[in-house]
């Protein structure tokens, strides 16, 4: 029910899928692909946490609230935050074509690739589940209607111009390929 609780269970579980890419690093002494997932799914998940977390901001400084309900018609609201909310879960959840999913990839295919068919299946099977919490907050902000003493939304010019810059982040890191591949091999390189 509290957004922020939430977000931080959600972190428990990225920590988990970048000990993954770890995993796989540590059975082959020699592969630097898994170290580099999980750098670069590191990198991932801070660009999609910023967005998260400042839409989260945005509604609970407007709200005085924390409660997921509080995000009840945001795409009334406010539509614009409400689109930084929905990529931002979804890249949180791995939903193609955003950098979650991107990430996710890579840490998932440098295990598989080690042999580590159980946490690759484990990290898919939270991945699913995420999803559920994830669209909760989604549902609220999409198909509820909002409270009728709900506060206007305004968005700061810092917390927008930082909201813009991780949710194009985010997207552009999980549409542009070439970016990807290079950013994954730089940091393969660098740890090799």
């Amino acid at each position: 029910k509290n957004i922020k609780r939430m977000l931080a269970y959600s972190g428990v579980s990225h920590l988990g899928y970048i000990l993954i890419g770890i995993v796989a690093a540590g059975v082959a002494k020699n592969n630097s692909l898994g170290a580099a997932a999980s750098m670069f799914y590191a990198f991932v998940y801070t660009l999609t946490n910023l967005a998260a977390w400042g839409a989260v901001i945005a509604v609970g400084e407007a709200s005085g609230s924390e409660e997921i309900k509080d995000f009840s018609g945001l795409s009334k609201r406010s539509p614009g935050l409400a689109f930084v909310l929905f990529l931002a879960m979804l890249s949180l959840a791995g939903v193609p074509p955003l950098a979650g999913f991107v990430g996710k990839f890579y840490l998932f295919s440098s295990a598989w690739d080690q042999g580590q068919y159980v946490l690759v299946i484990f990290g898919i099977i939270n991945s699913v589940v995420s999803l559920y919490y994830y669209l909760g907050v989604l549902r609220a902000a999409y198909f509820e209607e909002p409270a009728e003493n709900a506060p206007p939304l305004v968005v700061g010019p810092a917390l927008k111009s930082g909201l813009a810059i991780s949710t194009v982040a985010m997207v552009v890191v999980g549409m542009v390929p070439a970016l990807t591949q290079w950013t994954v091999a730089t940091a393969a390189a660098l740890l090799s």
